[in-house]
């Protein structure tokens, strides 16, 4: 070990590993291989998680979705052997930036972005592995919000020859339509009409004299 990491030790009065994970703002864990025996989790996960009464350390590969309900993207659940810890653990898989959904006890729904490895020992057998995510939950919605956004408005780009004297516009073929049916077409804008403070004397003339 190098001196200046002893000497921090001393100051911190723990372990630096330990002060380190325990400061970090990415959830960690730490299981054991092979029976994915969870041995620690930092306090970023139990911020994470939030109140509950489900274990999330001392539990084994097969209990990871009872404790954990873990999703794909699309919403749908994944098998215990099918998350990315125990993919590390059982398949020596490096599992990088991976996406994924946690639902929490009151229903919430949490983004994750997950990383994981195998921790092997000196002869290359894989004896724990480990698991870090961050929360990226205020960054999908935005997301999808944009998306959503995106998918509904359609933009009016360019230039629009407008004839300047009845108001018609000449589409892409050379066509002309009124200003309303072309606006409608190319947008997302419903057109309705009546009649402004200006232009209701003249109205109400032409209403009178034809009936």
């Amino acid at each position: 070990m190098y001196p200046e990491i002893e000497k921090l030790q001393s100051l911190l009065g723990s372990p630096l590993l330990e002060v380190v994970l325990e400061s970090s703002a990415a959830s960690v864990i730490l299981a054991e291989a092979p029976s994915g025996k969870i041995l620690y989790i930092n306090s970023a996960v139990r911020k994470f998680r939030g109140p509950t009464e489900a274990p999330l350390d001392g539990i084994l590969i097969e209990d990871y979705v009872l404790s954990w309900r873990l999703l794909y993207p699309d919403g749908t659940p994944m098998e215990s052997e099918e998350v990315p810890l125990a993919r590390s653990i059982l398949h020596d898989e490096n599992v990088v930036n991976e996406e994924l959904i946690v639902e929490l006890d009151n229903g919430d729904r949490r983004w994750a972005l997950v990383n994981c490895s195998p921790i092997k020992d000196r002869t290359g057998a894989t004896v724990a592995g480990i698991a870090s995510w961050l929360d990226i939950t205020d960054y999908k919605n935005a997301q999808i919000l944009l998306e959503e956004a995106r998918s509904e408005i359609k933009e009016l780009r360019g230039i629009i020859p407008i004839c300047c004297y009845c108001h018609e516009i000449r589409d892409g073929q050379g066509c002309w339509e009124r200003f309303e049916a072309y606006i409608t077409k190319h947008s997302d804008v419903s057109i309705s009409h009546s009649v402004c403070p200006k232009c209701l004397p003249m109205f109400e003339k032409e209403v009178g004299a034809g009936i």
